[in-house]
């Protein structure tokens, strides 16, 4: 389940330091503060785990070590807990998250510009490879412009410029489709009543935008989702890699549909219950619960609009 993360201990005592006489039952009454957070967590590919250890340092490297471990739960104030090492997903790494999730421009630019340089340099491979091929097989001489391949490299430069145009093209047509659709949509505001909230309240949110040119929308929707994510940074054998599971989804319509004139003002509202037994925002370096608040108007004959937020839940 990808690679286990080790916190540093929170706090400790040092409870004796001496000698002990022989059959001596020791013992040692302590108390410590308990942590912040985050809380004791039972997920799909992974757990937050907190345990209690001991110590005892015998000379000679004979030391005895003791575990336990206990559950962490929410206090009277709930919505003071840590939800991971960051305490609240902070706005430059919620942009970060929102952007890799697709909700960004920034995102949507490289994106886009990946996916043409990946197809320009895909289709000069595979032409060039092509008219190798037919300058082998068929005695098609070559013009000038194009280098002639070694046979050994023939079938390399074939495959490479094959999958870079097909991967290219994903790219390119997947950002053609976000441009058409914010053509046509024009700026969408998604307003959030709170980017962060605590379980069992619920988020709302609203889409508003005024489309430049007539439009129908056959759906819209609204979803909340919480995802576990599991990353393996591999090794000098192995690809790094990463699982996903979704462990809580939650859909609700936004509208029933219908025609929207050009330059007209348009504003769709929805609201979402977190559940009270809602698993709680965590992010650590390997082990990751992210919440996504989806939102996707689907428009007859035109690609789709969605955007994706991240929000904070807290225990």
């Amino acid at each position: 389940m990808g690679d286990p993360g080790s916190g540093k201990p929170i706090g400790g005592q040092v409870l004796f330091a001496g000698a002990w006489r022989a059959s001596q039952n020791a013992y040692y009454p302590f108390e410590l503060d308990t942590p912040s957070g985050p809380i004791t967590y039972r997920g799909k590919l992974f757990n937050v785990d907190w345990f209690l250890r001991a110590r005892a340092d015998i000379p000679g490297g004979l030391d005895a070590t003791a575990e336990e471990e206990f559950l962490l739960i929410p206090g009277e104030v709930p919505g003071e807990v840590s939800v991971g090492k960051l305490d609240e997903m902070p706005p430059a790494r919620r942009r970060v998250v929102q952007h890799l999730a697709g909700g960004g421009s920034y995102a949507t630019f490289i994106g886009e510009t990946l996916g043409v340089i990946i197809l320009l340099v895909g289709l000069s491979c595979l032409t060039v490879a092509v008219l190798n091929i037919l300058h082998r097989f068929a005695r098609i001489a070559l013009p000038q412009i194009v280098p002639q391949v070694h046979p050994a490299s023939l079938f390399w430069l074939t495959l490479f410029g094959v999958m870079g145009t097909y991967v290219g093209w994903r790219y390119f047509f997947a950002g053609l489709q976000r441009v058409i659709a914010r053509a046509k949509l024009g700026p969408v505001d998604v307003p959030l009543s709170s980017p962060t909230l605590c379980r069992g309240e619920n988020i709302t949110c609203m889409v508003r935008f005024k489309p430049r040119v007539a439009v129908e929308i056959t759906e819209g929707t609204a979803s909340l989702t919480a995802n576990e994510s599991v990353s393996d940074s591999g090794d000098r054998y192995r690809s790094s890699s990463t699982t996903e599971e979704t462990v809580h989804e939650q859909n609700i319509a936004l509208s029933p549909g219908g025609t929207v004139a050009a330059g007209e003002s348009v504003t769709l509202q929805a609201s979402l219950p977190v559940p009270a037994d809602a698993p709680p925002t965590f992010w650590a370096m390997n082990n990751k619960l992210l919440w996504v608040l989806h939102v996707e108007l689907k428009l007859r004959g035109w690609p789709d609009w969605a955007r994706h937020i991240p929000i904070t839940v807290r225990p």
